[in-house]
């Protein structure tokens, strides 16, 4: 497990530098204004994802959501202009990772911070043979409290997991001895929840 999550630290510093997912100064998702009411989303990355768009107002309700499936590139330009003026804040997710950005919309203008407010990396579900590995990276260890639950396809918690105060995390479940169907791994980490499906046949 101390080999994954090296190479989890690996893939991190690669997503943050390589010159596919980023130039001088722009990451691999870039936000640039449209005048005053809008804004385009640049996507450039190696493989292809089904990323998302959501538009936030300040107490975190979804104004807006788009999803794009199997993109590598991704050109969008968002219209903001059936929102009043005020600061929202753009998150966007691909399968490795969830950024946010503050964008503020005032009467003449729309301003980006370019600079992502908050940088969230997704938790990673490995499979070999009878094993599931569940890894994750955090950015701030105050807030790792993380909670894994494995349910079957009835409903029925078959495991708990909770960790807190963790800056990495790492977790082996051995399936061997679980039944054949369909079972859920789900991990929340304070309001965000992810799930894994694991199908044993």
């Amino acid at each position: 497990m101390k080999s994954l999550i090296k190479m989890l630290w690996v893939l991190a510093l690669i997503v943050t530098i390589h010159p596919l997912f980023a130039n001088d100064s722009d990451p691999r998702w870039r936000l640039e204004p449209i005048g005053a009411k809008s804004f385009a989303v640049y996507l450039n990355i190696p493989v292809e994802c089904t990323a998302y768009i959501r538009v936030m107002d300040e107490q975190g309700s979804v104004l807006l959501r788009k999803r794009y499936q199997k993109v590598s590139r991704l050109s969008k330009k968002i219209n903001l202009s059936k929102l009043p003026a005020g600061t929202y804040h753009v998150e966007i997710e691909d399968r490795l990772k969830i950024q946010s950005y503050l964008v503020e919309m005032g009467g003449k203008e729309l301003t980006i911070e370019h600079e992502p407010e908050a940088d969230f990396f997704k938790p990673i579900f490995l499979q070999k043979g009878k094993y599931v590995d569940v890894c994750m990276l955090l950015q701030e260890k105050e807030d790792a409290s993380i909670n894994i639950f494995v349910f079957s396809s009835q409903g029925r918690l078959i495991r708990q997991e909770m960790v807190e105060n963790q800056a990495t995390f790492e977790k082996r479940f051995d399936v061997s001895n679980l039944k054949r169907d369909n079972y859920s791994f789900v991990v929340q980490i304070g309001d965000r929840t992810f799930v894994h499906e694991l199908n044993l046949r």
